[in-house]
């Protein structure tokens, strides 16, 4: 979320993007990011593994937070962090 106010062109990390492009617009773009957990359940690990993860942007242009009770019905141990106490 610290990127949604970066008002630097883009293009100083990604050449490839026009000029007129901000960090700030880029972030807004993303709606969320996560991380699944690809072991099979059977299979035998010396440590806990970690849950499948989704981090939801509350600034995205396209938020997505309606679909979080998705992600929890296909996979109850997932972890759903929407940042809502934190978008300030």
């Amino acid at each position: 979320m610290q990127f949604t106010r970066d008002s630097q062109p883009l293009n100083k990390i990604c050449k490839e993007v026009p000029a007129d492009i901000t960090i700030s617009d880029a972030a807004k773009l993303l709606s969320a990011i996560i991380f699944v957990n690809a072991w099979p359940d059977d299979h035998k690990l010396d440590y806990e593994p970690m849950p499948s993860a989704v981090y939801l942007n509350p600034r995205a242009s396209h938020s997505i937070n309606h679909y979080a009770g998705l992600f929890r019905s296909l996979n109850p141990h997932i972890v759903i962090e929407d940042f809502v106490d934190d978008n300030y």
